[in-house]
């Protein structure tokens, strides 16, 4: 019994001394205050709150947060809609180091130095309560079969010194506060359009978030992209604001961050037109980060990112723009022609040598194509992308004349022009208005390949296939030699008749054979052009 007392005496002596080492050492503070904290974070009702991306415990109504010294990122999630960022701070030391003044009877220096220096994780308390109202904006919504597919092809950051701006608080009370430093001490900032590195991974961050929902098409199909399926998007950042605060001064660590971009969205059809802009501004909301101190520049690319994927979810939401995403509107962006009668149209081609007179190149202030007379007053036909850039637009033949040319229709969704030229007395192509095609017969492709010094080019081939892309349009496949500079030229056959115009070809290595063309019998339907009557039973005919 007498050795029970004793050995029970030294037991609560030695745990006093290691609870008082404990306690001097560590601080009241430290020793006391809990591993985690009873948070209150108030939102609306149908909203998730989620902390550092994790669902969050609770206790009795209130989320427990770790008392690390981190900044926690608050993100608040509610179906159909963005995500809000909020970033709460460690920056209130817990009042519990002020019983280490209990302790200056035992060694009141230590106890005096333990309460003023110690910065130890479970010192440092959050606020006990946060109001965080929930703002309703749209999230993207998951792509449907009537919508077109979407992909960036373009960021571009035109931000001189002068638009852009730091906002630095050395504390979370400096914020609290106002006591801000602009553009002070913490290097220089700069992001003016001269990393393209970053722009590409910008542009490749934020088309996740396209193929997240539906809007890039990953899949190996040749005919998938289509002036009737694909836009693409432009931003261009004129403005970047980036607000830096950092955690209270004597905490473990971190702080959080905000970047505004002020953007000009831009949505561009299938062949790069300029459809629709908006200007938007958007923010990354508050975001956390977790080291001593960092660079301005070690946020942008982070937050230019998530700032942008909020301001291209807000552009892709725009009613017009939505509108404009539609499949079924594509008829509002053409033009309602009325019916244009081709009565001159003699005397036509014969055969493929009088077909390469009648074959011309359409030069613009961009570039070049090719193209054909389809009447003996003037009027011509050629690919849509060849003449969308209309600057300068004319008609170069074979021996060298050239003339003004003016636009008359267009159709996009069929890649189809018709021009027209102040001149008498051409010769004309016969163009087919078969459906119907003979695979292996023999075709061949007249053109002004790769320059124009190359023009009048006639290249021989077969009708390798005839294909039905994902709209429901034929194309026919020719193995017939095709290269840059060939588009809106004649696919003939060997009576001259027109039975194609070239479109496109397959690019890549190891690729040979495969070049497109969009049946002669469109032109009439595309352009809402007809024939003289005295010459249907050739047409008809005519394969």
């Amino acid at each position: 019994m007498k050795n029970l007392t004793t050995n029970l005496k030294q037991m609560v002596k030695t745990t006093t001394l290691v609870l008082a080492s404990s306690i001097l050492f560590s601080s009241c503070a430290s020793f006391l205050n809990g591993r985690y904290q009873r948070v209150e974070i108030k939102t609306d009702k149908g909203a998730t709150v989620m902390v550092d991306s994790e669902k969050a415990k609770m206790k009795r109504g209130k989320y427990l947060l770790k008392r690390d010294g981190y900044p926690k990122t608050i993100s608040i999630e509610k179906e159909g809609y963005q995500t809000q960022h909020e970033t709460i701070l460690p920056y209130k030391k817990s009042k519990l180091r002020y019983l280490n003044a209990a302790l200056i009877p035992l060694n009141p220096y230590a106890a005096a130095g333990v309460t003023l220096l110690d910065n130890s994780s479970r010192v440092w308390n959050y606020n006990k309560s946060y109001n965080f109202p929930y703002i309703e904006v749209l999230d993207l919504a998951e792509k449907t079969n009537d919508l077109k597919e979407v992909l960036i092809t373009d960021v571009i950051f035109n931000v001189d010194s002068s638009d852009n701006n730091v906002v630095y608080y050395k504390s979370y009370k400096d914020y609290i506060n106002s006591n801000a430093y602009i553009n002070e001490g913490i290097g220089e900032f700069t992001w003016d359009g001269t990393n393209k590195e970053g722009d590409k991974v910008i542009a490749l961050s934020t088309n996740y978030t396209l193929l997240e929902k539906g809007f890039i098409d990953t899949s190996d199909a040749v005919f998938k992209d289509s002036y009737s399926n694909n836009y693409y998007l432009g931003v261009e950042v004129n403005n970047v604001n980036l607000i830096i605060v950092n955690n209270s001064k004597g905490s473990k660590t971190g702080g959080m961050f905000n970047l505004e971009t002020n953007a000009k969205w831009t949505l561009y059809n299938f062949y790069g037109d300029s459809i629709h802009s908006l200007k938007i501004e958007s923010s990354t909301g508050d975001i956390g980060y977790y080291v001593d101190r960092v660079h301005p520049n070690q946020l942008i690319v982070e937050g230019s990112f998530l700032s942008l994927k909020k301001g291209m979810k807000t552009f892709l939401n725009d009613v017009e723009v939505t509108a404009f995403l539609n499949k079924a509107n594509d008829y509002k962006l053409e033009d309602n022609y009325d019916e244009l009668l081709l009565a001159d149209m003699m005397p036509n081609a014969n055969n493929v040598t009088e077909a390469i007179n009648s074959s011309i190149t359409v030069k613009t202030k961009s570039g070049h194509g090719s193209g054909f007379v389809i009447s003996s007053n003037g009027y011509i036909v050629t690919n849509y992308h060849v003449i969308r850039d209309t600057s300068d637009l004319s008609i170069v033949f074979n021996n060298g004349d050239t003339y003004a040319a003016t636009l008359l229709r267009t159709n996009k969704k069929h890649d189809l022009a018709l021009l027209k030229i102040e001149k008498n007395d051409l010769t004309a192509l016969s163009i087919s208005k078969s459906t119907n095609f003979n695979l292996a017969s023999k075709v061949y492709a007249i053109g002004t390949p790769t320059a124009t010094d190359l023009s009048n080019t006639v290249s021989s081939g077969i009708i390798s296939s005839v294909r039905v892309t994902e709209d429901g349009k034929k194309l026919i496949q020719t193995d017939a030699s095709i290269n840059s500079g060939n588009s809106g030229g004649p696919i003939v056959n060997e009576e001259g008749v027109v039975i194609g115009v070239v479109s496109s070809k397959l690019n890549g290595i190891g690729l040979e054979g495969l070049a497109f063309g969009i049946p002669a019998y469109e032109i009439f339907e595309a352009l809402n052009i007809s024939l003289d009557s005295s010459h249907t039973a050739y047409y008809k005919n005519a394969q």
